[in-house]
């Protein structure tokens, strides 16, 4: 049990943390570790789904307010777990942001300022996706090949 320690540990069970912070479902799926993993420890879950223990417990210890003083991360399984990140917020996020707005503006009448919060909220998503698609290319690529 999680109970009064200061950080997650390779020796919690998955879902003690699921339980301590349910927000840390959305970290697991973005480290690509599919979900079933029964009453497996962090180390076991990382073990079987290829990923780096020390980085799933930086992330998922930061997201919940307890990081550790010194995490060592891996590089890789860091940028992977960033680009995929990424993806969600662009391919889940946003369209779900933009369908609200549209929600929320009133289409029955000719509206100027409607068209213009919408084309405001495109110009912005067109934004974010230069940001992400330069960050996945030359920021994260840089984690590809370490040694160039």
């Amino acid at each position: 049990m999680i109970g009064n320690q200061k950080h997650y540990l390779p020796s919690n069970r998955m879902r003690e943390i699921i339980r301590d912070n349910n927000m840390l479902l959305m970290a697991i799926s973005r480290f690509d570790i599919a979900f079933g993993f029964g009453d497996s420890t962090i180390a076991e879950t990382c073990r079987e789904n290829g990923v780096d223990t020390s980085t799933f417990l930086a992330v998922c210890n930061l997201l919940s307010g307890h990081p550790e003083a010194d995490p060592q991360v891996s590089l890789v399984s860091l940028m992977g777990y960033l680009r995929r990140a990424h993806t969600s917020f662009f391919d889940v996020t946003l369209p779900k942001i933009r369908h609200h707005l549209i929600e929320a503006i009133n289409y029955s009448e000719t509206d100027d300022v409607a068209f213009l919060l919408m084309k405001f909220f495109d110009d912005y998503v067109l934004e974010v996706k230069r940001h992400m698609d330069y960050e996945n290319d030359v920021i994260f690529g840089s984690s590809r090949n370490p040694g160039a």
